[in-house]
């Protein structure tokens, strides 16, 4: 998971029910069940983009945020 501290390793539990696919609760609540990163990274990371050009916007999300990401994502 990319966060705005870096990236870090999730271990949660996961549910699963026959017909109904499976499911981690605690996502919805932590505002990542569509994707691997954060709100607070999303934002630096879109907050960035708006500003400069993508290269430039990945490295200062690295140097500044400690956001670790390439400008391609």
């Amino acid at each position: 998971m990319l966060t705005a501290d870096g990236e870090v390793e999730l271990s949660r539990r996961y549910f699963w029910a026959k017909g109904a696919g499976g499911v981690y609760p605690v996502d919805q609540s932590a505002g990542i069940e569509q994707s691997r990163v954060s709100p607070g990274a999303r934002e630096i990371l879109c907050r960035m983009g708006m500003v400069q050009d993508f290269a430039q916007a990945a490295e200062d999300a690295r140097r500044i945020g400690n956001v670790p990401v390439c400008k391609e994502r």
